[in-house]
C-alpha cells in the first residue's frame, strides 16, 4: 500500500489530511496563512482510518482524489476573492479582501480647506485668525472636536467648559463656510491616484472612512477624480460613533461583506490605528499625514507607507 512520503507512488500516495484555508475561505499559496485553523477536512476521512476495513490502496487513492479536488476548489475561490498586499517596510504579507482608507491626511491634503473655512468663519465673528500649525494638529477627530478646541484656544469658555449654545452656533457657521470652499485648496497626495487605481484594478472593494461629513467627503473625492473607485464613502455623520471608535470600521466591513481581519485600514493617525485595532483590522499608516502633530512612527501599525503607490498587489 502506498505510504505518505513515498514519492514513487505518485502524488496520491501522500495527500495532506487537512486543507488549511485563510479566513476568507481561500488557500494561500504564499503560505502566509500557516496559522489558520483547519477549516476543511476530507468528508470521507472517517471511512479510511486504520483498522476500519477500508484502508486499502484503492480507498487511499480515492481519499487523496477528494482532498486534492477540495484544495483545487478552495484555491479557485481564493483567486476570485483575495489578494496579497505587500509594501516596503511592512513586516508581513497581508491577505485581504477589501481596503478602507482615511481621507484627510491619507488620500487628500485638505489643510488649505480647513484653513480657509475656519479662518473665514472666525473673521465673520470678528475673532482673530488661527495659525495653520494649530489647525494641522487639531484636525482628524471631526469638526465638533475642531470647533471645541478652537473656542477653548480663543478663550471662549468658562472654566474650561464651552457653552453649548455658542458651540452650536459656531459649528453651524463653520459648516456653512466649509460647504462653500470644499475642495478649493485641497489636492491628492503624490501616488494616491496610482495606488487607488491599482487596488481597484485588483478587484478589491474600496471604502473611504472619514470623520468629515459624508456629503463633503463624497463631493471632494468626485472633484479630485477618484470618487468612482469607492464602493462606499462613510463620514462622521454616517454612524452613531466616529473614529477612533471601531464602529465605522466594523459596520463598513459588514457592508462590504468582508471579515474585519481581512479588511485593511490605511490611515495617517493614532485615530485610525486605534479604530483598526479595536475593530480587529490590519492597519498601515502613511508617513506624510497629520497625526495631530506627532511622529507617526510611534503609532502601532503593521507598516508605514511613504506613498499609497508603494502598496504591491499579487493574487493569491
Amino acid at each position: 500500500m502506498p505510504r505518505r512520503g513515498d514519492k514513487s507512488a505518485g502524488m496520491f500516495a501522500y495527500p495532506p489530511r487537512v486543507v488549511r484555508v485563510c479566513g476568507g475561505g481561500g488557500r494561500c499559496s504564499r503560505r502566509c496563512c500557516d496559522n489558520a485553523p483547519p477549516l476543511a477536512v476530507c468528508p470521507l476521512r472517517r471511512f479510511f482510518q486504520p483498522n476500519t476495513g477500508f484502508n486499502s490502496p484503492r480507498a487511499t487513492t480515492l481519499r487523496a482524489w477528494v482532498v486534492c479536488a477540495q484544495k483545487y476548489l478552495l484555491s479557485m475561490h481564493c483567486v476570485s476573492s483575495s489578494v496579497c498586499l505587500t509594501a516596503p517596510g511592512c513586516s508581513q504579507v497581508l491577505p485581504v479582501q477589501a481596503v478602507m482608507l482615511d481621507l484627510d491626511g491619507t488620500l487628500v491634503n485638505t489643510l488649505g480647506d480647513f484653513d480657509l473655512a475656519l479662518n473665514n468663519m472666525l473673521a465673520e465673528q470678528q475673532w482673530p485668525p488661527l495659525p495653520r500649525a494649530f489647525i494641522a494638529r487639531t484636525v482628524g477627530k471631526g469638526s465638533p472636536y475642531l470647533i471645541r478646541q478652537t473656542l477653548l484656544h480663543l478663550g471662549k469658555d468658562e472654566n474650561g467648559t464651552v457653552d453649548e449654545a455658542l458651540y452650536e452656533r459656531i459649528h453651524t457657521a463653520y459648516q456653512q463656510h466649509y460647504s462653500r470652499i470644499n475642495g478649493r485648496d485641497s489636492h491628492l497626495y503624490p501616488g494616491v491616484k496610482q495606488g487607488v487605481e491599482h487596488l481597484h484594478a485588483a478587484g478589491l472593494p474600496l471604502a473611504c472612512i472619514t470623520n468629515k461629513p459624508t456629503a463633503h467627503a463624497t463631493e471632494l473625492l468626485r472633484m479630485l477624480g477618484i470618487g468612482q473607485y469607492f464602493a462606499c464613502v462613510h463620514g462622521g455623520d454616517r454612524f452613531e460613533r466616529r473614529k477612533p471608535d471601531p464602529m465605522p470600521l466594523v459596520e463598513t466591513a459588514k457592508i462590504l461583506g468582508t471579515a474585519p481581519a481581512q479588511t485593511l485600514m490605511v490611515g495617517d493617525s493614532a485615530n485610525d490605528s486605534e479604530a483598526a485595532h479595536g475593530a480587529g483590522c490590519p492597519v498601515l499608516l502613511v508617513t506624510y499625514g497629520y497625526n495631530h502633530g506627532q511622529p507617526i512612527e510611534g503609532v502601532p501599525a503593521l507598516g508605514y507607507l511613504e506613498s499609497l503607490a508603494d502598496l504591491r498587489v499579487s493574487r493569491l
